[in-house]
């Protein structure tokens, strides 16, 4: 009689395979699974999530800030503690935040979010204010009746302009603006303050300023200061509201750093992107109106920026950019120029909230290409792309372009229409392969579900917000008190003998040692239910993720082992799925062993 031949699969850490037929997919890999992942050497179920705080309509969240994090949820402003879990309003700025998503960006010792309508200024003791805007110097050596040299640009978020007069004895001054605002305009001469009315008089309409009788200024050079106000309508909203912010620029133009701060996705001026002043002086409270910069390569909009290495990516909706940094010792300079793919065209990011900075590799990701990878500015041959395996499912799903994602303990989590597309970069790295195909072939990739996030964040934890709250992922194995359906389908096997029939005599399924409970459906080409097997109860006491569901003083040291006979006959494939629904239970499977006698050739091999 013939002896049994064993197969035992390598480790089951493949991910995902939707791209090819369920039979050619790699040994550890699987055509179908849903809410597991590879962890510790065994498929186990995702973590559950609960509820965290129950801020109503999140936003945003900002970046770990002065050992807090700020949330925009609703129209207001919090402080988050994640250490004791509680949330405090920054002020009392009830209903003044806009009720649409922004953009935080830390810079100058300050956090700061431009909410559409409005810069807010937070501060390490999370005081929150407007911006103040810095008002620039637009003409010095200018003469009382308004002819000068032209110094420093207007700024577009704020209404206040300084110019330096050279008195001379003369009563008028005129300014270079008529119908200004209202606001009180502030006069120095000599360096000293001057006092509306008892030293001089203004009109708006006219931009005439008159000092009064005795108080006329001496002669001097740039002696006599006037600040004065006119609000340019849409001026300010050019810059609030953009979407991306960004430091670039300068010796401090690593990762975290830089000397100016890029703002760009401003809806109304699609094509656009600004910089401020220099963080040395004023900062983000300049934006000079001399900065707009129009990126018209294309008719496309601008979706995303990301500092790698020593550029600023800006990415569009079918292209990428690169924009450097040059100083000649006088004058700055930001050279722009494309990017392109793997095949010397171009491909871009129409989903804003996918651009993630990965092993400083940018990554992002096109409703109808997938996610992609840009390893590096230099040649013709580095955007290049990663979801081949999920394409199929991924590119499906709903609301896209509003996806949102974050990167956590090596893995990239790219989340829209409810599922969550995983990539644990950890444990399959991108490796930068002539053959783009088998490069991103390897990658494993995870799909969970029951996850509708509006923004990602992490610490040692990973949460998302979303219109009821701030949620947090835990390791109970449940969503909000409810049981995480999951299972994984294996490879449909042919033993390395596709042309030959086969007796399989047993399968041997390890588990990992605590808290399963699982089903196993063994299958072959005929038939999707061959054998199922009564429920897999494997119960161990165990302080992490502990549950009164699967309480037991039973302690297991090692993984256990499961044999199935299952005398399938006449069989070329044989096909294993393991599920598990059970409120605060996972499933848990790390090995899997095939054996078997041949015992015919199929008809077509003869």
């Amino acid at each position: 009689m013939q002896k049994p031949r064993e197969v035992t699969l390598p480790e089951l850490s493949g991910g995902l395979n939707t791209r090819d037929p369920e039979y050619s997919i790699n040994d550890n890999q699987s055509p179908d699974m849903l809410n597991m992942w590879y962890k510790e050497k065994a498929l186990v179920k995702r973590p559950g999530q609960t509820l965290y705080t129950t801020l109503a309509n999140v936003y945003k969240a900002s970046d770990s800030f002065n050992s807090y994090r700020c949330i925009h949820a609703g129209t207001n402003l919090y402080k988050l503690d994640g250490a004791t879990e509680t949330k405090i309003t920054t002020s009392a700025l009830e209903d003044q935040v806009a009720g649409s998503a922004g953009a935080f960006v830390e810079f100058n010792a300050y956090l700061w979010y431009f909410d559409g309508t409005e810069i807010w200024r937070i501060s390490s003791a999370y005081a929150v204010t407007r911006i103040s805007p810095y008002a620039p110097v637009v003409m010095i050596n200018t003469t009382p009746a308004g002819v000068g040299t032209d110094s420093d640009a207007y700024n577009l978020v704020g209404a206040g302009f300084t110019v330096w007069f050279n008195g001379d004895g003369t009563a008028t001054y005129q300014l270079p603006q008529t119908t200004l605002d209202a606001t009180q305009i502030v006069v120095v001469v000599g360096g000293v303050t001057k006092t509306l009315t008892t030293h001089y008089t203004w009109v708006a309409s006219t931009g005439v300023v008159t000092f009064t009788e005795g108080n006329l200024p001496t002669s001097g050079t740039n002696n006599v200061a006037i600040t004065a106000y006119k609000t340019v309508s849409g001026n300010k909203a050019r810059i609030a509201a953009c979407k991306y912010i960004t430091p670039y620029g300068g010796e401090a133009a690593g990762v975290y750093g830089g000397t100016r701060v890029f703002a760009m996705g401003n809806s109304t001026y699609p094509y656009y992107y600004w910089r401020s002043d220099l963080s040395s002086a004023q900062g983000i409270t300049y934006w000079p109106d001399t900065s707009e910069e129009l990126l018209d390569a294309n008719s496309e909009d601008i979706t995303g920026c990301q500092k790698m290495d020593e550029y600023l990516a800006v990415l569009k909706e079918n292209s990428v950019f690169a924009i450097g940094y040059e100083f000649d010792g006088e004058n700055v300079y930001y050279p722009v120029r494309q990017v392109f793919d793997t095949t010397g065209a171009s491909v871009g990011c129409n989903m804003p909230g996918s651009v993630q900075l990965i092993d400083n590799k940018l990554v992002f990701a096109h409703s109808l290409g997938g996610v992609f990878i840009m390893t590096s500015f230099d040649g013709e041959s580095n955007v290049k792309p990663l979801s081949a395996n999920i394409n199929t499912l991924l590119l499906k799903e709903s609301n896209l372009t509003s996806a949102v994602s974050v990167d956590f303990n090596q893995c990239y989590w790219l989340c829209a229409g409810g599922y969550a597309y995983v990539w644990d970069y950890g444990e399959t790295p991108y490796y930068n392969l002539a053959d783009y195909d088998k490069a991103q072939r390897r990658l494993a990739w995870y799909r969970f579900n029951n996850i509708n996030p509006t923004c990602m964040y992490s610490d040692s934890n990973l949460y998302y917000g979303s219109t009821l709250g701030i949620v947090k992922f835990y390791p109970e194995k449940n969503d909000f008190g409810e049981a995480i359906t999951a299972y994984w389908k294996s490879k449909a096997y042919d033993m390395g003998v596709p042309d030959y029939l086969k007796l399989f005599k047993t399968v041997y399924a390890t588990f990992a040692s605590t808290d399963i409970y699982a089903t196993i459906t063994i299958s072959n080409e005929d038939t999707d239910e061959y054998k199922i097997s009564d429920p897999i109860d494997i119960r161990s006491f165990c302080w992490e993720g502990f549950s009164w569901a699967a309480f037991t003083w039973e302690r297991n040291k090692f993984a256990t082992t499961i044999k199935f006979k299952t005398k399938m006959k006449n069989s070329a494939f044989i096909q294993i799925k393991v599920e598990g629904n059970e409120l605060n239970r996972s499933v848990g499977i790390s090995k899997l062993k095939f054996e078997f006698i041949t015992t015919k050739q199929t008809k077509r091999s003869k």
